[in-house]
Formats: structure tokens, sequence, C-alpha cells
């Protein structure tokens, strides 16, 4: 017995100097012979991690389209006039029409056609806004159309409040045009009064 004892002894040194726990199993007597069995124990298996694909999340980001169409329904909203138009002239002019500056800022000024009126134009045919631009870009080119949004300054004369409201009307969804006309947009906060 004593044997067996020391056995089981030195057999629990070698399995747990080969860096794992114990897996050696209380001795049993077995009835019949009177000898001492060792039953050895395998440990669980450690359960997979899950490695199924999530649901893909759902895009709540608007396309390009999209958000420029909301930019224009926005534009719509807070400006005095709002027209489909095509440019007809072109010209450069300093603060309050003096000659342009080869440096800062300048406006362009772009005589348009009324294509499609929008919002606030009444029986014009026709217009003209200025753009504030920095001295050396280019003024847009002689027959592009534009959706525009501008408001009516205090001498009568029309100009765009900020960037972002005179866009050409090839970067717009061919379906904007009925989307704009087909409701009426409410008159948010004004953007003219700056």
């Amino acid at each position: 017995m004593k044997a067996v004892a020391v056995t089981l002894w030195a057999l629990s040194l070698v399995l747990m100097s080969c860096g794992g726990a114990p897996t050696v199993a209380p001795v049993e007597q077995t009835p019949s012979s009177g000898q001492t069995a060792l039953v050895e124990t395998t440990p669980a298996p450690e359960p997979e991690p899950d490695v199924s694909p999530s649901p893909p999340e759902a895009d709540t980001e608007p396309s390009e389209e999209e958000a420029l169409l909301e930019l224009v329904r926005g534009n719509v909203a807070t400006t005095d006039l709002s027209a489909v138009v095509k440019i007809t002239g072109v010209r450069v002019e300093g603060p309050n029409g003096a000659p342009p500056a080869t440096t800062g800022y300048v406006n362009h000024v772009y005589e348009v056609e009324i294509l499609t009126p929008i919002s606030g134009c009444g029986a014009k045919k026709g217009f003209a806004f200025a753009q504030m631009a920095d001295a050396d870009s280019r003024p847009m080119e002689i027959g592009t159309a534009l959706f525009v949004s501008v408001c009516r300054g205090e001498k009568g004369g029309y100009y765009t409040p900020d960037v972002g409201y005179a866009i050409p009307q090839s970067a717009l969804p061919a379906s904007a045009l009925a989307a704009l006309k087909s409701k009426k947009l409410p008159k948010d906060a004004s953007a003219c009064g700056e």
C-alpha cells in the first residue's frame, strides 16, 4: 500500500511539472482484487467562441445626393427667392461695385435667366445675384444651370448669403426639382438678415 501511495505522489508531481493541473482522479478500490486503480480524467474542452458575423448595422448616413437635396430644401426655406436658373452673363467686382482686387475677396456677379421658379420669383424672367469668392477663383461659366437661393439686399439686388446657395443642377438627382415643387416648404428662420 505504501508503494501505491508513493507511486501516486510521484505521478502527481510528474503531471504538475508539465504545466497542467493534476488530472489524476482519486484512487478507487476494486473490490475483487484489492489493488488500487488509477482513473484518468480529461478536462472538458473549452467552448469555441461565437464567430458568427453580427448583422450589419443600418446605414443611417444619408447619401451625398440626399444630403445635398436636404441642403437645397433648407436654402429654399430660409431665403427670399429660389429657382433653377441658367447663367447668361458674368462679371467680377470689388466691394460696392469697385474694381476687383487681386487679393482677398471679390464678388462674382451672375446675370441669370429663370428656367423653373421654385419660391419667391413672382413674374420675374431673370435677375442678377452676387456671390462672394476668393480673388483668385474663377466664376462659373455662362450656360451653367444652377439651383440657386438668394437674399434680397437693401438696394434691391440679390446675393447668396454664404457658400452652398448656388449649386450646379447636375450635382442633384433628377428627381430634386419635382421633390422641391411637390410641396410647399415651410419658411424657416431667415438666412438673409446677415
